[in-house]
């Protein structure tokens, strides 16, 4: 019989110099490293990348990753093709743990390198006839993906038609080390945007088809966290306690979702994020107020989920007081038009998204949606 562990990722809070050492003493043979020149030099690191060369054979794909694409992934694959790595280590954000699982997913498919190749093997799922891929550590830079213990990983068409997904039990990560000094160096702007996609993370696993009460209770946590948090967060971004708190709840709301998979926000918010460049937290959230009325009713407990905003009066006020002095999230203020509704509506249904929504919405419900939000 097969079994889903609902976490099978060991989880360890710590510092970067503690990290740097069992990293170093790992018994790994060859590792690809993946995290952006800039980065470690932001964090200080290169004089342990000189001391982890003498230890194993090293491959740094250096380069920064913002949304994966296909071409990223070949890239990456060309780079190591002839070796054997046995390990891959992620220091970033989502997009370097997504490149890490999808070096892990192609890199034993040696038929697969080219473009279309890539494209064929996400769309077909090939890669999950694999027993294993090659083990990965994850160590998150920002507080919202969640992509250090989940087994999927979102890859971004370079055609710009479409939001890929791979998926695989063998894709979550060995060890997630959380770091919180690392997320110190988040400007505003990409705190606001991670601490919004975490908050979206647990919300919509409140909700979810698939919720349950051990779900809501991760969900619950991580909400009244991201409320109580973030706030003071973009407000002292040196803060090391607010920053540790932030990456909890985070990593709560990554619990919560793992369990449920994402609904109607996350799915309208691919398009966004795909042709208008909106960061997914931003894009994710967005939507979120609108959404939250509609489900009303529809699932277990949606009044404590309304009562995590009470002293706010609601999602939408909450949103607008953490996120204004930066952007207002309507869609008219990122380059959106109201010609261009039509288009995100026709591009919103995500299948294993939108179906996992409480409520059904159709083309002109997501319509009516967007017109909200304008």
């Amino acid at each position: 019989m097969n079994f889903n562990a609902m976490c099978s990722t060991e989880i360890v809070f710590t510092g970067l110099a503690e990290a740097q050492n069992r990293l170093l003493h790992c018994e790994a043979q060859h590792v690809v490293f993946i995290a952006s020149a800039g980065a470690v030099e932001r964090w200080k690191m290169n004089s342990f990348v000189s001391n982890w060369k003498k230890k194993c054979k090293l491959t740094w794909l250096s380069s920064r990753i913002s949304c994966p694409t296909q071409q990223d992934i070949l890239e990456a694959l060309i780079k190591i093709d002839e070796e054997k790595p046995d390990l891959i280590v992620a220091i970033g954000g989502g997009s370097a743990i997504d490149l890490a699982k999808a070096i892990s997913a192609f890199h034993g498919l040696k038929e697969i390198r080219s473009l279309k190749k890539i494209t064929e093997a996400i769309e077909s799922g090939v890669y999950q006839k694999q027993k294993d891929g090659i083990d990965i550590i994850a160590v998150p830079s920002t507080a919202g993906t969640g992509a250090e213990i989940t087994q999927w990983a979102t890859i971004w068409d370079v055609n710009q038609r479409n939001k890929f997904s791979i998926d695989a039990k063998f894709l979550k990560p060995k060890l997630a080390m959380f770091i919180p000094e690392l997320t110190i160096t988040m400007p505003d702007k990409v705190t606001l945007s991670t601490g919004l996609d975490a908050l979206a993370h647990a919300i919509e696993a409140f909700w979810a088809k698939k919720t349950n009460p051990m779900v809501q209770n991760f969900a619950g946590s991580a909400i009244q966290s991201i409320v109580g948090e973030l706030g003071k967060t973009l407000n002292d971004l040196d803060n090391i306690l607010y920053r540790e708190n932030m990456c909890a709840a985070s990593l709560q709301a990554a619990l919560a979702f793992s369990q449920t998979r994402t609904t109607a926000c996350h799915s309208i918010s691919y398009p966004m994020t795909l042709h208008y460049k909106i960061p997914h937290g931003l894009a994710v959230a967005i939507t979120l107020p609108v959404v939250a009325e509609l489900n009303k009713g529809s699932f277990k407990n949606d009044d404590i989920l309304e009562s995590f905003f009470a002293d706010y009066g609601s999602i939408q006020k909450w949103l607008d007081c953490v996120s204004d002095k930066f952007v207002r999230l309507r869609l008219r203020n990122f380059g959106i038009h109201k010609s261009d509704i039509e288009f995100l509506a026709d591009q919103a249904f995500t299948v294993g998204r939108m179906d996992n929504n409480p409520v059904a919405f159709d083309k002109n419900d997501i319509r009516d949606i967007l017109l909200k939000v304008f």
